[in-house]
């Protein structure tokens, strides 16, 4: 199949969620099987010509018999040749016209053989078990971890359409963030299972990214209007969990499993107070539906009140 510009079409995917091709992907795979089934046919000429001359031209009568049970299995061999592409899967599969489906976390595999013309390059996607052979476009725009959901021929198992799905929820809290940290890194070292692993760093991944990333305000309500008892609790995000107790106190556990004390209030304008940066100063915030939205130094922090706190 020939590289595309685009090979994933979204407007395809509510054909492909039915379980059927759409015009163009048939039309796309029949022309593949119909590029085979020529060459096939360029295969069975020679080899059949072969067989003829065999059978019709003279020779000594000792090595007659020879010549024409050689000439037999040639003209035997064109005629499977010719034959066999009625028997082809590929256009089985497009006379069909299904797909089916598989989701799950996305690896990558790609093998190379080696032979007179320089050798021949396979990719593959392998998702949950299954692996499906696709072309050098589209390996190259499924994305390297994650979880997807793919369309697929089921006969040949060639890679129809892609579609990308959420990452998996993210842990509640700094300690169980710091357990899955530990089974992404043991599964990348391991390679047991490597695509699994990515997928959920991709997940931390795009936690981390949202962090890092500078923003010019506070999501959600503008900040201040806090009330102190609404505040007091547990508040988890997946690299840090802040607890502001009754009294005062303010605890901050990162994902690393480092621990910092300090302390914490509410203002008359009903703005949050810390010591972070060692004497009581106002920082953005913003409270809403149990998300506590922190700005530091230009980036967010979202935390989430955690269950039953």
């Amino acid at each position: 199949m020939a590289d595309h510009a685009e090979p994933f079409h979204a407007e395809a995917l509510a054909e492909n969620r039915s379980g059927h091709l759409t015009g163009d992907q048939a039309i796309r795979f029949q022309r593949m099987a119909s590029g085979r089934r020529n060459s096939t046919r360029g295969l069975a000429v020679p080899v059949g010509a072969i067989g003829a001359l065999l059978l019709i031209l003279s020779g000594p009568a000792a090595t007659a018999a020879t010549r024409h049970l050689a000439g037999l299995g040639f003209v035997a061999a064109a005629a499977v040749i010719l034959v066999a592409p009625a028997f082809d899967p590929l256009a089985a599969d497009v006379r069909e016209g299904r797909v089916e489906t598989v989701q799950g976390a996305v690896g990558k595999r790609r093998t190379q053989s080696k032979g007179p013309a320089g050798g021949t390059t396979r990719y593959y996607l392998n998702i949950a078990g299954r692996q499906l052979q696709t072309y050098l476009s589209a390996y190259e725009a499924a994305p390297d971890a994650g979880y997807v959901r793919a369309y697929y021929l089921p006969r040949t198992r060639r890679l129809v359409n892609l579609e990308r799905l959420p990452n998996p929820p993210l842990p509640s809290d700094s300690g169980e963030a710091r357990d899955m940290f530990g089974r992404i890194v043991r599964g990348l070292v391991t390679h047991d299972p490597a695509a699994l692993a990515r997928a959920n760093a991709g997940g931390l991944m795009d936690a981390a990214r949202e962090f890092v990333e500078p923003s010019d305000a506070p999501r959600g309500p503008v900040a201040g209007g806090l009330v102190r008892e609404a505040l007091v609790g547990r508040w988890t995000h997946p690299f840090v969990t802040v607890t502001l107790a009754e009294d005062g106190t303010a605890t901050v556990t990162t994902i690393a499993g480092s621990t910092q004390a300090g302390h914490w209030s509410v203002d008359g304008h009903g703005r949050l107070l810390t010591d972070a940066t060692g004497t009581m100063e106002p920082m953005d915030a913003a409270l809403d539906d149990g998300r506590l939205t922190i700005q530091l130094e230009g980036r967010h922090l979202t935390l989430t009140r955690a269950a039953g706190a």
